[in-house]
């Protein structure tokens, strides 16, 4: 804050050159004139306490806050107590010197006994000084050892106040200085809130401007406008002189009236007719429109419901030749293991055969009879496990038969039940569709019935208006 301080006003910038306003001026003037304080208070520290608190007082009226006041109280009454304690430093040297000569000599002649009380306060930041003087002498007997104390005494009080002394110029200085940039602060905000300010009265002059263009040529049509009227006004005006008497013109008129009313009347009877007439058109044009839209929905949705079944029926119908297929493959596994069934029946019963010879002939020859009771029931074993494979064929042909049996149901059960949902949610599309529809036609209605009102008023307002100007009661 000292180096920002310590600035001369030619090395800082003017805020004044940025806006030009009085209240800046006076201010920045104020701040840097040669009777501010801040920047002469340290040359012209040697001075006396009088004159820095008349430059504290021009600065307190030049900027006028309210706390600087506070502050300003506070500084006078610590410098008057200052002032009181350099009045107090020479008559200290005096009892000094005088001290002195009483050590060289047993009696002394003391001249005046002073007793100094200082009170100070750090909150309100007021010193008061007191004295008390007896003029009259006394005389006493003062030890040497007792002179000396009384010094250092002197001495150290006298240090203290000094030392008090300056920690209150410092204090003030400190200040001073806090002030002198709560000040800069407030100066730098008022200037940023001018040029805001500013920039908006700127941009309402702009706004402002271009209004008065459009009124200033709205002003000169409606000018041009009421000419031509004028104009008009005047050409009727000398017909009007030029034409029948005032009397005649008033008959004439009476009966013009009179005529107008009754047609007036007829017509709008007519025209009420023609309404009903019309409105009863489109209320059955709006029907058959609706049924029209009713019937192109329709088809729309069951064309699409119609390629939606073509596809899931050609789907099925896929599916149904390759079940086909794969029955008609299982049923030419079933042939095959009934041809091999009958061959091996066949040779069984050949087997049979030959067994009934050999056992005629086993009477004859026992050797071969063993020799073919053995291949015999070689050949029993090999057709057992025969049939029992064919056995096993044939219930594995039936668990898949009877398998894809059960997926083609739940399939269709699948397909049946995605058929429904969908006829489902297009009929609440349908039904949210007719029920926008119908709102869209009332609001149709209500808008033209609006529109024939607002049409209707202007019209009977013309009317009027060209019966009073061209027929004048």
């Amino acid at each position: 804050m000292e180096k920002n301080m310590k600035k001369s006003p030619q090395e800082l910038p003017n805020p004044v050159s940025l806006k030009k306003g009085k209240k800046y001026k006076s201010l920045w003037s104020s701040l840097w004139s040669p009777s501010n304080p801040k920047h002469h208070a340290r040359k012209n520290s040697s001075g006396s306490f009088q004159s820095y608190l008349e430059k504290g007082e021009t600065r307190s009226t030049a900027k006028g806050p309210k706390i600087y006041h506070e502050h300003q109280d506070s500084n006078e009454s610590i410098y008057s107590a200052i002032g009181d304690l350099k009045s107090t430093d020479g008559s200290e040297l005096s009892l000094k010197s005088e001290g002195i000569q009483n050590i060289s000599s047993p009696k002394t002649h003391v001249l005046s006994s002073q007793t100094h009380k200082v009170e100070i306060n750090t909150q309100l930041q007021s010193v008061e000084s007191t004295s008390t003087v007896q003029k009259e002498p006394v005389y006493a007997t003062v030890n040497k050892d007792k002179s000396k104390i009384l010094v250092a005494k002197l001495m150290e009080e006298n240090k203290e106040l000094k030392q008090k002394a300056k920690e209150f110029v410092k204090e003030a200085r400190r200040k001073e200085d806090t002030l002198y940039a709560k000040l800069q602060l407030e100066i730098t905000q008022l200037e940023a809130e001018t040029r805001k300010e500013v920039k908006s009265l700127s941009e309402r002059i702009r706004i402002l401007i271009k209004e008065k263009e459009v009124l200033n040529d709205q002003i000169d049509l409606l000018q041009g406008e009421k000419k031509e009227i004028q104009l008009k006004y005047n050409t009727l005006n000398e017909e009007v002189k030029t034409m029948i008497a005032p009397e005649l013109h008033r008959k004439m008129i009476a009966e013009y009236r009179k005529l107008l009313k009754e047609a007036n009347q007829k017509y709008e009877e007519e025209r009420n007719e023609h309404r009903q007439k019309s409105e009863a058109l489109e209320e059955t044009n709006n029907s058959l429109m609706e049924q029209v839209k009713e019937v192109k929905e329709k088809s729309t949705t069951f064309q699409k419901s119609l390629e939606a079944l073509s596809s899931v029926h050609q789907k099925l119908l896929q599916e149904k030749t390759e079940l086909s297929e794969q029955l008609e493959e299982s049923k030419q596994m079933e042939q095959e293991n009934q041809k091999l069934l009958l061959s091996l029946l066949k040779v069984t019963e050949n087997l049979a055969q030959e067994r009934d010879i050999l056992m005629n002939k086993a009477f004859f020859q026992d050797n071969q009879q063993k020799e073919l009771q053995t291949t015999v029931v070689d050949y029993s074993l090999n057709v057992g496990r025969l049939q029992e494979h064919i056995s096993n064929m044939n219930k594995e042909n039936i668990q898949e038969l009877s398998k894809l049996q059960s997926s083609k149901y739940t399939q269709d059960i699948n397909l049946q039940e995605m058929y429904n949902k969908q006829l489902d949610i297009l009929r609440q599309k349908v039904l949210l569709q007719n029920n926008s529809i119908c709102e869209l036609e009332n609001e149709k209605r209500k808008l033209e019935i609006q529109l024939e009102n607002v049409w209707d008023l202007p019209y009977d307002d013309a009317k009027k208006y060209l019966n009073m100007k061209i027929f004048p009661v």
